[in-house]
């Protein structure tokens, strides 16, 4: 299994995932995000998991997959992003251009950012990744902003909005190594494509206070709070020395004896 970068994790059996599609069809999603591939030759052994693929497909869901980095390693045909109705994802790095293990062919439909993306992992904090599982999740996300936007949109309607908004890439507009173009969710969501509605997206409401002001508000009232414990410390610290000024003297005089001895 490649695609999924290694984070120490367990590989996911062909099993688990296709009981992972079903729950996910049984909760009724919107969106399925798969960051990994099998890279076989063909698809023998997976036909539990294309199964449950195609029953997400026909449930209307939209189903996103990671391509695989394994260019370098004989760029092997990658499931389930090959498979009808799967919307493949490459990846590109800051630069837009294709990162070299990301895996070529006919089977990548668009591409989005998957270099040095900032990510958590369990007892490691954080740390950056590159990969094809880190692009799919942006595109992921950006098909459940069109749902969100677009509800009446069927599942094959959100890919191709994704797909004719996709930028330029060095590719032109049809290679094997970007799809139709890298990922573009502003324009996604509010552009006009094929006669479907535009979106309706209310303005942001007003803000009472300048950002930049509540800001600096913040900083100086943070500042007086340390500013305040800092003086209350000057205060005690002097009442210490003070204490010891009186003290020392008269403990001299007595030769350091407890007094009535």
């Amino acid at each position: 299994m490649g695609g999924a970068e290694s984070t120490g994790g367990k590989p996911a059996s062909v099993k688990d995932m296709a009981r992972a599609v079903r729950f996910a069809i049984s909760e009724r999603v919107d969106v399925i995000n798969l960051s990994l591939s099998y890279g076989e030759s063909g698809s023998g052994g997976l036909e539990e998991f294309r199964d449950a693929i195609r029953e997400a497909i026909a449930a209307d869901i939209v189903v996103v997959a990671a391509v695989g980095n394994a260019k370098q390693r004989s760029n092997p045909t990658p499931y389930p992003a090959a498979w009808d109705g799967v919307l493949g994802v490459a990846a590109v790095d800051h630069e837009g251009q294709r990162l070299d293990a990301s895996q070529t062919g006919t089977y990548v439909d668009l591409a989005a950012p998957g270099g040095e993306v900032l990510m958590a992992l369990p007892t490691r904090g954080h740390t950056k990744g590159s990969g094809t599982s880190f692009a799919t999740p942006m595109v992921a996300a950006t098909a459940a902003l069109v749902r969100q936007a677009y509800p009446d949109l069927t599942e094959e309607q959100v890919r191709k909005r994704l797909m004719a908004t996709a930028d330029p890439a060095p590719g032109g507009r049809r290679s094997d190594g970007y799809g139709v173009g890298i990922l573009n969710p502003v324009r996604a969501v509010t552009e006009l494509v094929d006669g479907q509605p535009r979106a309706v997206i209310p303005p942001l409401a007003p803000r009472d206070a300048d950002p930049a002001a509540e800001a600096a508000a913040a900083r100086a009232a943070e500042q007086h709070s340390r500013a305040l414990w800092l003086a209350v410390l000057g205060l005690v610290l002097a009442g210490f020395v003070l204490a010891l000024a009186v003290a020392l003297p008269n403990g001299s005089r007595r030769r350091w004896r407890p007094a009535g001895s």
